[in-house]
Formats: structure tokens, sequence, C-alpha cells
């Protein structure tokens, strides 16, 4: 019975404890979590992602012909029905 009173206790101490520690550290790893989704986001859209008057043109492959989109798939997927509706 003490040894089931002993682990019940530590139990409900390492839940509170958890509780606690999450209470106290979750602004510092929502900070952590912010600044690293704000720093992916300005290094994927430039130095400013709000900046509008840089064009992709501008960039590095300016000079650089684009290649016409190439055909995936060329299966047939079905044939086409053509349905009229009946009057009753």
């Amino acid at each position: 019975m003490l040894s089931f009173l002993k682990t019940l206790l530590i139990i409900i101490w390492a839940y509170y404890g958890l509780k606690l520690l999450t209470r106290l550290l979750s602004p510092f790893l929502m900070r952590y979590v912010t600044k690293k989704v704000m720093d992916k986001f300005q290094h994927g859209a430039g130095a400013n992602p709000f900046d509008f008057t840089q064009s992709s043109a501008h960039g590095k492959g300016a000079n650089q012909k684009k290649e016409p989109l190439k055909k995936t798939s060329s299966k047939v997927v079905g044939e086409y029905v053509d349905f009229e509706e009946i009057d009753d």
C-alpha cells in the first residue's frame, strides 16, 4: 500500500512539475519559433518581404529564356459522354 501511494505521489508531482515547467518555458519557446519562422520567411522572400517594387525579372536570371512547360502525362483518362436531359 505504501509503494502505491508513493508511486501516485510521484506521478502527481511529475504532472504538476511538467505543467509548471511548460508554463514557464512556453514564452521562450514561442519566441524562438516565431523568430525561426520570420527568418525563414525573410530569407525566402528577400530582405524585405513587403517591398513589392522589386521584380523577379531583375534578378540573376533575367537574361535567361524560360523553357516551355512540358506535358507530364499523355495517357487517356476516359472518353467524353454527352448527356441529354429527358423531359417527363
